[in-house]
């Protein structure tokens, strides 16, 4: 297609109709220059220009963090910290890396601890009322997000799990997301291991050989596996897919590839065929 004018752009973008503002936003998006394209006309009169060129905005931002999210998983740059960091904001887009690294700096300065001490986090933890979600809300796709978890106390074990870490490496301390009979739990430096669905309770007559200190891929793996499950479960197929993309993109799949609801089709040929 030839070049597109940002005059006829803008005015295609202001039309109503779906098929000329979709087919535009397309174009633009294609468009090396479509970062001073969003900065110049962001503040256009017409309501619904601006929220075209939002959407423009928004979908560029979206691309280049599940790219650069992708490349660091591949190139194993990743912590988990700051892989939950990364799919927080792809989620919820309402935060800038600015605003959310805000937030999460107020945060660990009020959670600092002065005296380390296992104790000391798990009181924190209680006060603050970080728990996981009960059964009939485990799957809500929200919960394994940094912003909700800030907000309402409510988080997935290994993103509390996250947090702890943090709020021990701010207070010059440390400790590890550990796996113990299917749950995942924080160990300590001290060798004390929290419970977080348990009212963060230490664990007693823990069986060394079912304890596992967990790596940081196999944490983000494991995350993305799950976000993958809550996405069919609690019914949201956009976030079904943006994640999907991101966990065949690494592996050389397909979303055909993926269990139900993506690869259906692909499964009900090959079963037909056998």
């Amino acid at each position: 297609m030839e070049y597109l004018s940002n005059e006829a752009a803008l005015t295609l973008l202001d039309d109503p109709d779906p098929h000329s503002y979709l087919a535009v936003m397309q174009i633009m998006l294609d468009r090396d220059d479509v970062d001073a394209f969003v900065a110049e006309h962001q503040d256009e009169d017409s309501p619904l220009l601006r929220k075209r060129i939002q959407q423009i905005h928004n979908i560029v931002r979206l691309r280049r963090m599940q790219k650069e999210f992708i490349n660091n998983l591949e190139n194993k740059t990743m912590n988990f910290w700051k892989a939950l960091k990364c799919l927080s904001l792809i989620f919820d887009q309402r935060y800038s890396e600015a605003a959310l690294e805000q937030k999460l700096k107020e945060f660990l300065e009020s959670a600092r601890m002065a005296h380390p001490s296992s104790d000391a986090l798990a009181n924190f933890m209680r006060k603050k009322n970080f728990i996981p979600p009960v059964y009939q809300h485990l799957f809500e796709i929200e919960t394994f997000f940094l912003s909700e978890a800030l907000i309402s106390g409510s988080g997935q074990n290994m993103l509390l799990c996250a947090l702890c870490k943090q709020i021990c490496n701010a207070s010059g301390w440390g400790g590890a997301i550990v796996l113990y009979s299917g749950k995942f739990m924080f160990q300590t430096p001290d060798g004390i291991v929290l419970v977080p669905d348990e009212n963060w309770t230490v664990l007693k007559n823990r069986d060394a050989q079912r304890y596992h200190v967990c790596t940081d891929q196999e944490l983000i793996h494991t995350y993305l596996a799950q976000i993958f499950a809550a996405c069919v479960i609690d019914n949201q197929p956009y976030d079904l897919c943006v994640f999907a993309r991101m966990m065949v993109s690494q592996c050389n799949a397909e979303l055909s590839d993926m269990p139900f609801p993506l690869g259906t089709m692909k499964q009900l040929d090959r079963k037909f065929k056998s």
